[in-house]
């Protein structure tokens, strides 16, 4: 969470380039501790109590709103904001098993560059 507040912080609050870091740091993250992203989206909506993992993954999604929510010039997060960060929400996760689970392959082997593929799903997504 942190690492993801903290490549955010290195742009202007409200731009495509401070939502864009947030993805990748979100999506390095999950390529770096695979188990620990699992688990805390494995564990996400069970009502066997409280569970610090699975609310780490709760807040770093309301840290997304936040973002999406700054970026469309708002104080607070609303329906728009949540709809939005939905949106942009399933690439990243997307992203992140993706790449975990080894389904990421260029014909040509390059890697892939997740912070060019949530500028471009970004753009397209937060489109005025």
């Amino acid at each position: 969470m942190e690492r993801m507040s903290a490549a955010a912080a290195q742009h202007p609050p409200g731009t495509m380039d401070a939502l864009a870091a947030f993805g990748t740091a979100y999506v390095e993250f999950a390529i770096g501790e695979p188990e620990l992203f699992r688990m805390m989206f494995s564990l996400a909506g069970r009502d066997d109590g409280p569970n610090p993992i699975a609310d780490r993954g709760e807040r770093i999604y309301g840290i997304c709103q936040g973002h999406v929510a700054q970026f469309l010039g708002k104080d607070e997060v609303d329906e728009e904001s949540m709809m939005i960060s939905l949106s942009l929400w399933t690439v990243v996760h997307g992203l992140s098993f993706l790449a975990i689970d080894g389904k990421l392959k260029h014909p040509d082997q390059t890697p892939i560059d997740y912070r060019e593929v949530i500028l471009a799903t970004g753009a397209r997504i937060l489109r005025p």
